[in-house]
Protein backbone atom coordinates (compact mmCIF):
# COMPACT_ATOMS: atom_id res chain seq x y z
CA UNK A 1 0.00 0.00 0.00
CA UNK A 2 1.21 3.50 -0.84
CA UNK A 3 -0.02 6.86 0.34
CA UNK A 4 0.75 10.41 -0.51
CA UNK A 5 0.81 12.98 2.28
CA UNK A 6 -0.01 16.54 1.30
CA UNK A 7 0.49 19.22 3.91
CA UNK A 8 -0.72 22.69 2.98
CA UNK A 9 0.35 25.66 5.07
CA UNK A 10 -1.66 28.68 3.98
CA UNK A 11 -0.76 31.66 6.10
CA UNK A 12 -2.69 34.58 4.70
CA UNK A 13 -1.75 38.19 4.97
CA UNK A 14 -2.48 39.70 8.33
CA UNK A 15 -5.78 41.48 8.49
CA UNK A 16 -5.84 44.87 10.14
CA UNK A 17 -8.62 44.46 12.68
CA UNK A 18 -8.89 46.66 15.72
CA UNK A 19 -11.46 46.50 18.49
CA UNK A 20 -11.31 49.14 21.18
CA UNK A 21 -7.80 49.93 20.00
CA UNK A 22 -6.54 46.35 20.47
CA UNK A 23 -5.03 44.06 17.83
CA UNK A 24 -7.03 41.06 16.76
CA UNK A 25 -6.01 37.61 17.96
CA UNK A 26 -4.52 34.96 15.68
CA UNK A 27 -6.57 31.83 15.08
CA UNK A 28 -5.31 28.62 13.49
CA UNK A 29 -7.62 26.16 11.77
CA UNK A 30 -6.49 22.62 10.90
CA UNK A 31 -8.06 20.29 8.37
CA UNK A 32 -7.33 16.67 7.51
CA UNK A 33 -8.90 14.37 4.95
CA UNK A 34 -7.85 10.78 4.20
CA UNK A 35 -8.88 9.24 0.87
CA UNK A 36 -8.43 5.52 0.13
CA UNK A 37 -7.06 5.06 -3.39
CA UNK A 38 -7.99 2.14 -5.61
CA UNK A 39 -5.88 3.30 -8.54
CA UNK A 40 -3.25 5.94 -9.29
CA UNK A 41 -4.52 9.52 -9.24
CA UNK A 42 -3.39 12.86 -10.63
CA UNK A 43 -3.32 15.55 -7.98
CA UNK A 44 -3.84 19.21 -8.89
CA UNK A 45 -3.12 21.76 -6.17
CA UNK A 46 -3.74 25.47 -6.29
CA UNK A 47 -2.75 27.99 -3.64
CA UNK A 48 -3.01 31.74 -3.55
CA UNK A 49 -0.29 31.97 -0.92
CA UNK A 50 1.57 29.44 1.22
CA UNK A 51 3.62 26.28 0.85
CA UNK A 52 2.90 22.68 -0.11
CA UNK A 53 4.91 19.68 1.14
CA UNK A 54 4.43 16.27 -0.51
CA UNK A 55 5.94 13.02 0.77
CA UNK A 56 5.41 9.37 -0.11
CA UNK A 57 4.19 6.55 2.12
CA UNK A 58 3.72 2.77 2.01
CA UNK A 59 -0.09 2.42 1.81
CA UNK A 60 -2.81 3.27 -0.74
CA UNK A 61 -4.12 6.45 0.84
CA UNK A 62 -4.03 10.14 0.07
CA UNK A 63 -3.70 12.21 3.25
CA UNK A 64 -4.43 15.91 2.94
CA UNK A 65 -3.58 18.17 5.86
CA UNK A 66 -4.11 21.92 5.77
CA UNK A 67 -3.38 24.63 8.32
CA UNK A 68 -4.71 28.16 7.96
CA UNK A 69 -3.88 31.08 10.24
CA UNK A 70 -5.93 34.27 10.32
CA UNK A 71 -6.22 37.37 12.46
CA UNK A 72 -9.73 38.23 13.66
CA UNK A 73 -11.49 39.63 16.69
CA UNK A 74 -13.31 36.32 17.08
CA UNK A 75 -12.81 32.89 15.47
CA UNK A 76 -16.32 33.14 14.00
CA UNK A 77 -15.49 36.45 12.33
CA UNK A 78 -13.94 35.17 9.13
CA UNK A 79 -14.46 37.56 6.26
CA UNK A 80 -13.75 37.43 2.58
CA UNK A 81 -14.90 36.12 -0.75
CA UNK A 82 -15.47 32.37 -0.99
CA UNK A 83 -14.74 30.43 -4.17
CA UNK A 84 -15.42 26.68 -4.34
CA UNK A 85 -15.37 24.19 -7.21
CA UNK A 86 -16.32 20.62 -6.34
CA UNK A 87 -17.32 17.46 -8.18
CA UNK A 88 -19.40 15.96 -5.38
CA UNK A 89 -19.96 17.35 -1.90
CA UNK A 90 -22.52 18.57 0.58
CA UNK A 91 -21.49 22.18 1.14
CA UNK A 92 -22.51 24.32 4.13
CA UNK A 93 -21.27 27.91 4.46
CA UNK A 94 -21.90 30.47 7.19
CA UNK A 95 -20.44 33.79 6.06
CA UNK A 96 -20.30 37.28 7.53
CA UNK A 97 -18.91 39.38 4.68
CA UNK A 98 -17.83 38.70 1.09
CA UNK A 99 -19.12 37.31 -2.19
CA UNK A 100 -19.59 33.64 -3.09
CA UNK A 101 -18.71 31.81 -6.32
CA UNK A 102 -19.60 28.13 -5.93
CA UNK A 103 -19.95 25.37 -8.54
CA UNK A 104 -20.50 21.69 -7.72
CA UNK A 105 -21.59 18.81 -9.96
CA UNK A 106 -23.59 17.08 -7.24
CA UNK A 107 -24.47 17.76 -3.67
CA UNK A 108 -26.74 19.89 -1.58
CA UNK A 109 -25.68 23.46 -0.86
CA UNK A 110 -26.72 25.48 2.20
CA UNK A 111 -25.43 29.03 2.60
CA UNK A 112 -26.18 31.58 5.31
CA UNK A 113 -24.73 35.00 4.55
CA UNK A 114 -25.12 38.58 5.69
CA UNK A 115 -25.27 39.50 1.98
CA UNK A 116 -22.61 42.13 2.65
CA UNK A 117 -20.57 42.49 -0.55
CA UNK A 118 -20.40 44.88 -3.48
CA UNK A 119 -19.79 41.79 -5.67
CA UNK A 120 -22.39 39.27 -6.83
CA UNK A 121 -23.20 35.79 -5.48
CA UNK A 122 -23.16 32.76 -7.82
CA UNK A 123 -24.14 29.22 -6.77
CA UNK A 124 -24.63 26.31 -9.20
CA UNK A 125 -25.16 22.59 -8.72
CA UNK A 126 -26.12 20.07 -11.40
CA UNK A 127 -27.71 17.64 -8.96
CA UNK A 128 -28.83 18.85 -5.55
CA UNK A 129 -30.88 21.49 -3.79
CA UNK A 130 -29.73 25.00 -2.89
CA UNK A 131 -30.82 26.86 0.25
CA UNK A 132 -29.59 30.46 0.42
CA UNK A 133 -30.38 32.14 3.77
CA UNK A 134 -30.16 35.93 4.18
CA UNK A 135 -31.14 38.54 6.81
CA UNK A 136 -34.72 39.80 6.79
CA UNK A 137 -33.68 43.39 6.00
CA UNK A 138 -31.56 42.45 2.94
CA UNK A 139 -31.67 43.92 -0.55
CA UNK A 140 -30.63 42.44 -3.85
CA UNK A 141 -31.53 41.09 -7.27
CA UNK A 142 -32.61 37.44 -7.62
CA UNK A 143 -31.98 35.24 -10.65
CA UNK A 144 -33.02 31.72 -9.62
CA UNK A 145 -33.59 28.70 -11.85
CA UNK A 146 -33.92 24.92 -11.77
CA UNK A 147 -34.64 22.44 -14.54
CA UNK A 148 -36.47 19.84 -12.42
CA UNK A 149 -37.26 21.30 -9.04
CA UNK A 150 -39.16 24.11 -7.38
CA UNK A 151 -38.18 27.75 -6.85
CA UNK A 152 -39.15 29.50 -3.62
CA UNK A 153 -38.38 32.95 -2.17
CA UNK A 154 -39.55 33.70 1.39
CA UNK A 155 -39.54 37.49 0.97
CA UNK A 156 -41.54 40.00 -1.05
CA UNK A 157 -40.04 40.18 -4.56
CA UNK A 158 -40.74 42.74 -7.30
CA UNK A 159 -41.02 40.11 -10.04
CA UNK A 160 -39.61 40.77 -13.50
CA UNK A 161 -40.30 37.23 -14.76
CA UNK A 162 -41.51 34.03 -13.12
CA UNK A 163 -42.34 30.44 -14.02
CA UNK A 164 -42.42 27.15 -12.13
CA UNK A 165 -38.65 26.77 -12.66
CA UNK A 166 -37.40 30.36 -12.78
CA UNK A 167 -37.68 33.60 -10.80
CA UNK A 168 -36.10 36.95 -11.67
CA UNK A 169 -36.80 39.99 -9.52
CA UNK A 170 -35.66 42.44 -6.88
CA UNK A 171 -36.16 42.63 -3.13
CA UNK A 172 -35.38 45.64 -0.96
CA UNK A 173 -33.46 48.52 -2.55
CA UNK A 174 -30.22 47.90 -4.44
CA UNK A 175 -27.77 45.23 -3.36
CA UNK A 176 -25.86 42.47 -5.15
CA UNK A 177 -27.18 40.01 -7.71
CA UNK A 178 -27.80 36.48 -6.43
CA UNK A 179 -27.65 33.82 -9.17
CA UNK A 180 -28.75 30.38 -7.98
CA UNK A 181 -29.02 27.46 -10.41
CA UNK A 182 -29.72 23.73 -10.03
CA UNK A 183 -30.33 21.31 -12.89
CA UNK A 184 -32.19 18.87 -10.65
CA UNK A 185 -33.10 20.16 -7.22
CA UNK A 186 -35.14 22.76 -5.38
CA UNK A 187 -33.80 26.31 -4.98
CA UNK A 188 -34.92 28.29 -1.91
CA UNK A 189 -34.06 31.77 -0.67
CA UNK A 190 -34.95 31.89 3.03
CA UNK A 191 -34.78 34.57 5.72
CA UNK A 192 -33.31 34.51 9.22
Amino acid sequence: MRSLRVVIFAIGGLLWLAVNGAWAAEYTFSYQKIIDLEQPVVLHLSLVRGSVYISGSEDDRLIIEAVKSIRATDENEVEGDIRIKSSSATITIQQIRGAIDLVTLSGEVKIQTELDSPRDYFVETNSGSITFIIPEASSGVLNIETQSGDVQAEMPVAVKSVSRNRLVGEFGRGGPTIRLSSSSGDVTVALY
